[in-house]
């Protein structure tokens, strides 16, 4: 499923090692990019960006970038 990076502030988004606020942090995904998910579960996507594959919390994802979490 296509999602896009969309947290409220415009800013980056970062991805995690393991789906945990704790894990560490793989990178930092620019807003308003468009990323595949590979699985989802209730709080977390399974994502690859830059050719690392992580973790991103599913409230700073969108199914555009029109849409804006708050």
């Amino acid at each position: 499923m296509k999602a896009y990076v969309n947290t409220a502030n415009k800013g980056t988004l970062n991805m995690r090692a393991a789906p945990s606020v704790t894990s560490m942090v793989l990178a930092q995904i620019p807003y308003g990019t468009s990323l595949e998910t590979e699985f989802t579960t209730e709080e977390w996507s399974k994502v690859t960006y830059n050719g690392k594959t992580g973790y991103v919390m599913n409230k700073f994802l969108g199914e555009s970038t029109n849409q804006v979490n708050s």
